[in-house]
């Protein structure tokens, strides 16, 4: 390029910044629940546990979502139980008995269980489905073994058989997850 004068071009900026782009575009691909930054629900209260919880089982992807729903609970019935405490304590400081004292019920409760029981019932389908294809796979690796054990017996090139049992190679492991059994 020197010699048709014009001079040769400095590509390690233009890479420099491709760079940076990369790093600028990274954040906004979807972050799957293992890495999510996990929110701290211990200043929640109790509508916006119920709430929070919705949400996330309302958005619920193929991302695992056990630790947030956890975490929800678990502050959740913390809360509860504080509250509790707190009834029986002001119930026995009014002079009450401990034998009559019966706790006013908490409004979101029963929304708490509900959302629970919905968040069982998704986890249920998700370990289905996730056993359906576990079982699909299996089938798959099964007939790659098959293929593998056919090349045994080819009359072809030792080529053209290396080159069946690398594409082989390459489909178990595309393949996935199987049963551990």
């Amino acid at each position: 390029d020197e010699l048709a004068g014009e001079p040769e071009e400095d590509t390690s900026e233009v890479v420099q910044e491709e760079e940076m782009d990369m790093v600028v575009v990274a954040p906004e691909k979807p972050v799957s629940a293992a890495k999510k930054e996990h929110i701290d629900y211990s200043a929640y209260s109790q509508v916006e546990l119920v709430n929070a919880l919705r949400e996330i089982l309302d958005n619920v992807g193929e991302d695992d979502i056990k630790d947030e729903v956890d975490a929800i609970r678990s502050v959740f019935y913390r809360n509860f139980k504080a509250e509790l405490e707190e009834q029986k304590k002001k119930f026995l400081e009014a002079d009450g008995n401990i034998e009559e004292f019966v706790a006013t019920a908490d409004p979101y409760e029963q929304d708490m269980k509900e959302l629970l029981k919905r968040y069982r019932s998704l986890r249920f389908d998700f370990n289905k489905k996730l056993d359906v294809e576990k079982e699909e796979n299996l089938k798959l690796k099964y007939q790659v073994i098959e293929e593998i054990k056919s090349l045994i017996n080819t009359e072809e090139s030792i080529n053209k058989t290396i080159h069946e049992f690398r594409q082989l190679q390459l489909k178990w492991s595309e393949i996935g997850l199987v049963p551990q059994a």
